[in-house]
């Protein structure tokens, strides 16, 4: 049996996506690279290929704040995973993107569970 293949979004195509639903990024050598204010906190946020294969963002709280760093199969998945975050905060059921964030991926929030920028 063969493993299925999973196809990757040209990062092109991911950031037209992203900039269809109001985030604006960046080409970089790494990927793509951008801000966002989202629950009155601004983020700087980082997409690429992961070193073991599918792709990754890390999320900092600006003006400082740790790292963290979220996984996904592909860019798609990154993509989702960014706005679903922010839908959270603007409906209500998260306080921060980040909080948002560690909510939809469960092995980053278990990995840290005393995250000082959770809010």
């Amino acid at each position: 049996m063969g493993q299925e293949v999973v196809e990757m979004a040209p990062i092109d195509d991911v950031k037209a996506f992203l900039l269809l639903h109001g985030l604006d990024t960046e080409r970089t050598a790494y990927g793509l690279r951008g801000e966002l204010e989202c629950g009155g906190r601004r983020y700087l946020y980082k997409i690429g290929r992961a070193n073991d294969g599918g792709d990754d963002v890390s999320v900092r709280p600006l003006p400082e704040g740790l790292t963290w760093w979220f996984w996904r199969e592909n860019l798609e998945g990154i993509a989702r995973l960014l706005l679903d975050a922010r839908a959270r905060v603007e409906e209500g059921q998260a306080k921060s993107w980040l909080e948002a964030l560690r909510h939809l991926d469960s092995t980053m929030s278990a990995l840290w569970p005393d995250d000082p920028d959770a809010t």
